[in-house]
């Protein structure tokens, strides 16, 4: 009877996987390299290539609340609703470049800054206050710590 429980688990997984790759089929891509589909709910979800080089959700005015490294991972996460959507922000204004060196983003009225010290590395500042014991080695994973800080 254990071997038939084995079995009958293995069984399921493959056709969870299956339904699984059912819905994935389902995403499109469009001509600009993002991929959408309409959920069942009639609503469409778009899964888009950020600046940053990593792929996040789009739908109804919300956005994933995570990054992710690749566009399937992404489509993955939406279709077993492992993610989580939140609004999107009302006031960001992107990353600029700072007349001193470095790079400023403004959101909600906090200004993020990312410097690079003299050893070459990276450090963030969220307004005045220096984020503590976090070094980053490009301006490119600051960035990407500052968009964890924000949650994007």
């Amino acid at each position: 009877m254990h071997n038939d429980d084995a079995t009958e688990h293995e069984l399921e997984m493959i056709l969870e996987e299956f339904a699984y790759n059912k819905t994935y089929d389902e995403w499109k891509e469009s001509q600009n390299g993002n991929f959408y589909r309409t959920l069942d709910s009639g609503l469409i979800v778009t899964v888009c290539l950020c600046k940053d080089g990593l792929w996040r959700g789009i739908c109804d005015n919300k956005i994933t609340s995570g990054f992710f490294e690749s566009a399937e991972r992404a489509m993955k996460g939406i279709d077993r609703g492992d993610i989580t959507f939140i609004p999107m922000r009302a006031h960001d204004t992107g990353w600029k470049t700072a007349k001193k060196g470095g790079f400023y983003r403004q959101v909600h009225g906090t200004i993020y800054t990312i410097k690079q010290a003299t050893s070459g590395s990276w450090f963030v500042m969220d307004g005045d206050t220096l984020v503590e014991n976090h070094w980053f080695p490009t301006a490119d994973a600051a960035k990407k710590h500052v968009a964890t800080l924000i949650g994007y």
